[in-house]
């Protein structure tokens, strides 16, 4: 599948977890649910760097701003750069350009702001334009900074590329 807009429409990468083939991307998965309590949304600190270690150079952490209007990205971790060619710590989602449009880009991660639970993508890489596409599967989760919260103050999107 791709995510592509069709006549106004988007048509979603957006598949279940059950279809997660990287047991990486699985794994990934199976620690938000541990991690997740009973909050309604999981809390940042339940998250111990130390913890993420299997899957660091693959996650990418953006600060949700003005609740969902833009992304900041925070951190991307170097398996991320290095496919991308790109280097965005730093960068608004707005202000990128991306295979798809930004402002594509804008409603995948205001998708993952929405939903309780992640969102598994699998697809083509978008964010390289005038670069091979990219296989990928990715795990994108909501956080905040306050336990017991819901106001979503990041987000934390693993992406593994096959």
């Amino acid at each position: 599948m791709e995510f592509a807009e069709n006549q106004g429409v988007i048509s979603s990468d957006i598949v279940s977890h059950e279809a997660l083939q990287s047991l990486r991307a699985q794994s990934f998965f199976s620690h938000w649910q541990d991690m997740i309590h009973d909050d309604p949304v999981a809390c940042r600190s339940h998250f111990d760097a130390l913890d993420l270690g299997p899957w660091l150079g693959n996650i990418l952490i953006l600060d949700v701003i003005d609740g969902g209007k833009d992304f900041r990205y925070r951190l991307i971790g170097t398996r991320i750069v290095s496919a991308s060619n790109r280097e965005l710590t730093g960068s608004l989602v707005s202000e990128m350009e991306y295979e798809i449009g930004s402002e594509a880009m804008l409603e995948r991660y205001r998708v993952v702001c929405d939903s309780r639970e992640p969102i598994i993508r699998k697809g083509r890489f978008a964010w390289v334009p005038e670069r091979s596409w990219r296989n990928f599967e990715s795990v994108a989760i909501r956080l905040t900074l306050k336990p017991g919260s819901d106001q979503v103050d990041q987000l934390m999107v693993f992406v593994e590329f096959l």
